[in-house]
C-alpha cells in the first residue's frame, strides 16, 4: 500500500541485471536489451530518482551505473552493495570487458535458438563465501577463509545447452605457477563433472602462448579453449 515508485517489467530487469554485475554503462544496457539510448535513459532516470540506482563518472568521461543497497532490496539480488570508488582503473576495465564478453556470447546464443544462461562473478563469489568460515585474527586480512582461495573462482560460469564452461579473462600476464595452480584446479573440476571446459579470453598474444605452454598440466587438455577477446558487435 502507498508504494508511489512503480517499477515495470523491465525496469525490473534492467535494475536486476545492474545489480548482478555492479556496475554498467548506458551503453551495455541498450545493446543487451536492444532499447535505444533515449528508453534506456528514461528508466535509468527514474531508477535514480527512486534512489535505485547512482552513477559516477570514470575520468570525467565514462558514466557508470550501479544499484543502491535499497535497489538491490527492491529487485530481491542476492549480491552485497558495491561502491564504484573501490574498484581501480585496471579492474573498472576488466568488468566492464567481461560484461562485453557476456553481451557478445548471449546475444550469440540468442540469434542461434540456444538457451543459456550467465553467471556474474558477484553471484559467484557471494555464494560461495556467504557461508563460509573466516579466520578470526588479527594477524590475518580480514574476511579470509578458513577453505578456499579468492583467487580460484572463474570470472563467470557460461551455461550453454545444459553444460558449464568456466570463463577467465585474462588481460595481463602471471606467472606460470599461477597459471599452472589455476589450471590443475580446473582439471579437477572437469574430472568431477562440475564442468565441461575452461575458456580463457584474452586480448594479448602473450597471454594466448603462455596459456597454450601450459595446456600439459591438464590431463583434460582438450577442454581447456583459448579464445581472442571478440570485437564487440562481432
Amino acid at each position: 500500500m502507498y508504494n508511489f515508485r512503480r517499477l515495470t517489467e523491465r525496469d525490473k530487469e534492467i535494475l536486476t541485471w545492474i545489480a548482478r554485475h555492479g556496475f554498467v554503462t548506458a551503453k551495455q544496457i541498450e545493446t543487451f536489451f536492444g532499447i535505444s539510448r533515449q528508453i534506456s535513459y528514461r528508466i535509468l532516470r527514474k531508477l535514480k530518482d527512486y534512489e535505485y540506482v547512482k552513477n559516477e563518472l570514470v575520468m570525467r568521461t565514462l558514466g557508470l551505473f550501479y544499484a543502491t543497497e535499497e535497489g538491490i532490496e527492491a529487485v530481491e539480488v542476492d549480491v552485497k552493495y558495491i561502491k564504484v570508488g573501490n574498484f581501480n582503473l585496471n579492474e573498472i576495465r576488466h568488468e566492464l570487458m567481461l560484461i562485453d564478453l557476456e553481451i557478445t556470447l548471449m546475444m550469440q546464443d540468442k540469434k542461434e535458438g540456444i538457451e543459456s544462461k550467465w553467471m556474474t562473478l558477484r553471484e559467484i563469489k557471494h555464494q560461495k563465501y556467504k557461508n563460509a568460515e573466516r579466520i578470526e585474527s588479527k594477524n590475518v586480512k580480514k574476511g579470509t577463509l578458513v577453505k578456499g582461495v579468492k583467487d580460484m573462482v572463474p570470472d563467470s560460469y557460461w551455461i550453454r545447452g545444459g553444460h558449464t564452461a568456466a570463463i577467465e579473462l585474462e588481460l595481463t600476464r602471471k606467472d606460470k605457477g599461477r597459471i599452472e595452480k589455476k589450471l590443475k584446479i580446473y582439471d579437477a573440476e572437469i574430472a568431477a563433472g562440475r564442468i565441461a571446459a575452461v575458456m580463457y579470453y584474452t586480448d594479448k598474444e602473450m597471454i594466448k602462448n603462455l596459456l597454450e605452454s601450459q595446456r600439459g598440466v591438464m590431463e583434460h587438455s582438450s577442454r581447456l579453449i583459448i579464445r581472442d577477446f571478440p570485437k564487440v558487435g562481432e
